[in-house]
């Protein structure tokens, strides 16, 4: 690190403050008497609707941030703030449900809550390995939006039409490697370009705040924290060739030796410049309870499917699931994110009145989740004709597969005897055959 010893501690409390800022520039209204009634749902539905497809906007820092900060974002999911060396990200502590969450208050009525404490959020930096000290960051792609702050009754001490963009590159970072940020769904993605003859294996980052940093078996990168994991999806790398094609070159991440994380490349054409993209996203999943995730698995496009356990009744499921009612004492669950983690493909719980937990997930080449995991329910939701439509014993295991839509279950069966039986793992070959593992 190339900053004063308190420099971090500083940008992590100006992050922390403006967790707690409206978007900046962006003025909202609210009438006392709002008018019911199916009008303003599609009000509301639209405006929400518009503000989910603004492109993600960095706004220069000219005085209102840390002078270490010069790009700041806030995306939907948290606050990014990017200085010479290091990327500094904020993400707010999941809310608690309301009190009131079950009841029907109208639209606009802001019912005296007492003050529920407020949890510290995550926050992490990434600081850039061995980077150069002379390293610039350039707007990229200017916005016709401007962000003013006018905060205080001192007009000399707003900030006006500070300039925005779509996008922001790290030049001079590494030789010939440069890093380039866009907005991507609910967070945000960087791409590394290489320039030929350049090397890609000089780009490295230390992940700071971070409880745990692991490569999971989908090659992504796991980063536990106190409120849940942040991913960066499997790389993807590739050159342009004749014609603007796309040709792949193989990458995966890089655990080093001193805690650093880098990109390791196959062999590719030196002559060509390498892009090197890592998808960026970090949500929560979840209800008002307690949920866990057990597994995860990636489809081709960049999909996520989860398989986990939860309690929670609130837990977010999605319209024409096979299973939108919590079962019972738990229930799995199984959901699909879309490439950017910006939204759920689909979400359904999956159990009966007992207790139920997901362990494992696979995906086919058409989109199909086959998931197991085990099961205390007699009545858990098994097809006619599956394989074992009668509960065998105090605990069983279940496979399931549900379609490529998360609209049905294809099939879901027990599987197990008299005692207590698990499934922890589901591989699925090409013609769609399902092989499980357990425990009896």
């Amino acid at each position: 690190m190339r900053y004063p010893g308190h420099r971090p501690l500083v940008i992590a409390l100006a992050l922390t403050a403006l967790l707690a800022l409206p978007l900046a520039g962006l003025a909202l209204s609210r009438t006392n008497t709002p008018s019911p009634g199916a009008a303003t749902d599609t009000a509301h539905a639209r405006a929400t609707a518009a503000l989910a497809a603004l492109p993600l906007a960095f706004e220069a820092n000219t005085g209102q941030h840390d002078p270490a900060v010069r790009f700041l974002a806030r995306t939907r999911s948290g606050i990014l703030a990017l200085t010479p060396d290091a990327l500094a990200l904020a993400l707010p502590a999941p809310r608690e449900p309301a009190a009131n969450a079950g009841n029907s208050e109208p639209r606009g009525v802001r019912p005296e809550l007492p003050a529920a404490p407020v949890a510290p959020p995550t926050l992490l930096r990434f600081a850039f390995a061995g980077a150069s000290n002379e390293a610039t960051l350039v707007a990229e792609q200017p916005l016709p939006g401007i962000v003013n702050y006018l905060i205080g009754n001192d007009p000399g001490q707003w900030h006006t039409e500070i300039p925005t963009s779509a996008g922001v590159r790290y030049r001079g970072l590494y030789p010939g490697v440069e890093v380039a940020l866009r907005g991507a769904g609910s967070g945000f993605a960087y791409d590394l370009h290489v320039a030929p003859g350049a090397d890609p294996a000089a780009f490295a980052f230390h992940v700071e705040g971070a409880e745990a940093v692991r490569v999971d078996t989908n090659g992504e990168l796991v980063l536990t924290t106190q409120h849940g994991e942040v991913r960066q999806g499997a790389p993807v790398a590739w050159q342009e060739v004749g014609g603007g094609v796309r040709e792949p070159v193989a990458a995966r991440f890089d655990l080093r030796k001193g805690g650093s994380v880098g990109f390791a490349v196959s062999a590719y054409d030196l002559a060509l410049p390498l892009v090197i993209d890592p998808p960026v996203y970090a949500t929560y999943l979840g209800g008002g309870g307690n949920d866990a995730g057990y597994g995860i698995a990636v489809d081709s496009a960049g999909a996520a499917y989860v398989i986990g356990t939860t309690v929670s009744a609130s837990f977010p499921v999605t319209g024409g699931a096979p299973q939108t009612t919590f079962g019972g004492i738990r229930d799995a669950f199984v959901a699909k994110l879309n490439p950017s983690g910006s939204a759920f493909a689909y979400a359904t719980y999956l159990g009966g009145g007992g207790n139920d937990f997901g362990n494992g997930i696979a995906v086919d080449g058409a989109g199909a989740a086959y998931v197991t995991g085990e099961t205390g329910s007699a009545n858990f939701p098994v097809t006619a004709g599956a394989a074992q439509t009668t509960y065998g014993g105090s605990d069983d295991a279940f496979v399931a597969k549900l379609n490529a839509t998360g609209t049905a279950r294809v099939y879901a069966t027990y599987l197990g005897g008299s005692g207590g039986d698990r499934g922890n793992g589901i591989a699925v070959d090409g013609a769609g055959a399902a092989y499980v593992t357990g425990s009896a």
